[in-house]
């Protein structure tokens, strides 16, 4: 299962841009007069979205939308980017939209970088499991918790 992490900037023209949870770009789209069921078919044709990020605080209702209807957290800033800082994530397109989605993600990315590396290092197997289920609120003693359960019962032949 892929897991990812979804920057959207919504407006007459919507871009969706999907970062792996170790910060790759996957895939962008931009569409005019796009709605939330082509914006949720796009996303969940690439896997399954670990966070929805915004670059605005607070998210855009269009966001609140999507983050509800496929029950995924959304991470926003205290205060809403700059065009600095969105500018410093470097990604090559000519397309603002695409840049503000990029950012956004990016930002989201960077919050958890840290831990995401650390659960990289220590669940190398299980690692984009444990991240996709951090990312949604979980604590990771709790998963590594049922995780071992799991495997003390599991049916032998």
């Amino acid at each position: 299962m892929k897991y990812f992490i979804v920057g959207i900037d919504p407006g007459l023209n919507t871009a969706v841009v999907l970062l792996s949870l170790d910060g790759k770009l996957i895939d962008s789209m931009v569409e005019k007069n796009s709605g939330e069921e082509r914006v949720i078919s796009f996303i969940s044709s690439h896997g399954t979205a670990s966070l929805i990020a915004s670059d605005v605080s607070p998210p855009p209702k269009f966001v609140v939308k999507i983050s509800s209807i496929l029950n995924v957290p959304i991470f926003y800033p205290l205060k809403s980017m700059s065009k600095a800082e969105k500018d410093s994530f470097a990604i090559k397109t000519k397309d603002p939209h695409i840049k503000d989605a990029y950012a956004a993600a990016m930002k989201a990315y960077n919050t958890f970088s840290n831990k995401l590396r650390q659960i990289d290092k220590k669940k190398k197997e299980e690692a984009e499991l444990y991240k996709h289920n951090f990312l949604r609120g979980k604590r990771l003693h709790d998963l590594a918790k049922t995780n071992k359960n799991k495997r003390r019962f599991k049916k032998t032949r």
